[in-house]
């Protein structure tokens, strides 16, 4: 292969490729780690400012070409590490991340009383985990109080292309500290932005950062939940990202904000002042843990099956109102269920099974267009991704994408 175009991997088997992005994954490992050491090294020896740079973060990004967001993280692990030289190994292997290791910045500042036994055993701790992981372990170490109960209105924004639109919508930012064993509360940011209350949080990071400033990890690796499948074919419109996070605050308890328009709020209330018989607190959180148990129940009802209540087989039914016959009846569906449980039943060649809980769907193993039946042993539960993905191997991804295409283009069903 031409080196100069490395990106042309057409040629290349299943088996070439996921062994070759292995070698390249270790590699740019290896990499990083390497660049931190050296940047550590770079600072220690003072060769930023022989460069004239007044500040590694300038060096960094004039002199090396790194973005703000890569310089300020690579700066700020490498100081790091450089203090705990454990975490190099760790970071060229692959068992620490540089947003993993940036959450460890709090908890080993100058001020702190960890001494290198402790810090050593924290490093451990977060080695292997995913950003939600570190941060849960990090809480349970060093837990924060709870956000206080309350529902505050933001400023209204005026949109450019419909300003008297937001005119009528009233809309207000609420947090939650979440207690899966327990009650639940709310809270707002102050100012009417989405800065966090409690005196542990840093708040947003800058637009640009100072120097030798680094925003917080939790800025930086704030968490989000997707609001759209990734898959093709969907007629769900485009949304905006949402200002919703969750964030651990100790064991067993997450802070969750997110914003509310005027309908939302209303409800809030309403069912606030309707429970003060059961909970005369009024705590929101309660509300919404309420909210959701009747939802989820229902929802486990309506799609799965789940819990619903086994009725006398209906007597026959007239030609015109059968069902098809990939229909998938309830009985099924909560057969599937306790067969798959509630997760994506796509297994790989090495048994490994995906853990999608979302967008899951009820997808025949032989094709209604080949004759499948809709019984238990027929349907499975996929991820939307995995039942795409099924498809294209049945009919052809060709033949798939066509199908897609032309469902994109019929014209949305317009609602009564």
């Amino acid at each position: 292969m031409n080196d100069v175009e490395f990106w042309k991997l057409g040629g290349l088997s299943d088996r070439q490729l996921l062994d070759g992005l292995g070698t390249v994954l270790g590699s740019g490992r290896r990499l990083v780690a390497e660049l931190v050491a050296h940047l550590g090294e770079v600072e220690e020896r003072r060769l930023h400012l022989e460069a004239a740079c007044s500040s590694m973060f300038s060096y960094c990004v004039h002199r090396l070409g790194l973005s703000e967001d890569e310089a300020c993280r690579r700066i700020e692990v490498a100081r790091l590490a450089r203090r705990c030289p454990a975490m190099f190994p760790l970071l060229a292997a692959g068992k620490l991340s540089l947003s993993v290791a940036a959450l460890l910045k709090p908890h080993w500042a100058a001020e702190s009383q960890l001494d290198e036994r402790e810090q050593l055993d924290l490093l451990t701790a977060v080695s292997g985990k995913s950003v939600q992981q570190a941060r849960e372990v990090l809480a349970a170490r060093f837990p924060r109080p709870d956000v206080p109960s309350s529902l505050r209105k933001l400023p209204e924004r005026r949109s450019l292309a419909t300003p008297s639109a937001s005119a009528d919508l009233s809309t207000a930012t609420t947090a939650l500290a979440v207690n899966p064993n327990g009650p639940v509360s709310i809270a707002s940011p102050s100012n009417g932005t989405f800065a966090w209350n409690s005196p542990h949080d840093s708040g947003s990071a800058p637009a640009t950062p100072a120097p030798e400033a680094w925003p917080d990890a939790t800025d930086a690796t704030e968490a989000t939940t997707p609001t759209s499948a990734p898959a093709v074919g969907s007629r769900l419109p485009p949304q905006a990202p949402r200002a919703s996070r969750i964030e651990p605050l100790a064991a067993h308890r997450y802070k969750v904000q997110f914003t509310a328009d005027a309908e939302l709020k209303s409800k809030l209330e309403l069912a606030r002042d309707l429970m003060r018989h059961v909970h005369p607190s009024g705590d929101f959180g309660l509300i919404i843990g309420c909210a959701l148990d009747l939802l989820i129940e229902n929802l486990m009802k309506s799609r799965f099956g789940a819990g619903a209540r086994r009725k006398a087989p209906p007597k026959a039914r007239p030609s015109n109102t059968a069902k098809p016959s990939g229909y998938v009846g309830r009985a099924v569906r909560r057969s599937v269920l306790e067969r798959d449980g509630l997760r994506c039943s796509w297994v790989d060649e090495r048994g490994a099974r995906c853990d999608s809980r979302a967008w899951l769907e009820h997808d025949h193993r032989r094709p209604r267009a080949k004759g499948g039946s809709a019984k238990p042993d027929n349907v499975r539960l996929l991820c939307r991704a995995h039942n795409h993905l099924a498809a294209e191997r049945e009919f052809g991804r060709a033949h798939i994408e066509r199908a897609v295409a032309q469902k994109r283009r019929r014209p949305a069903p317009q609602s009564p």
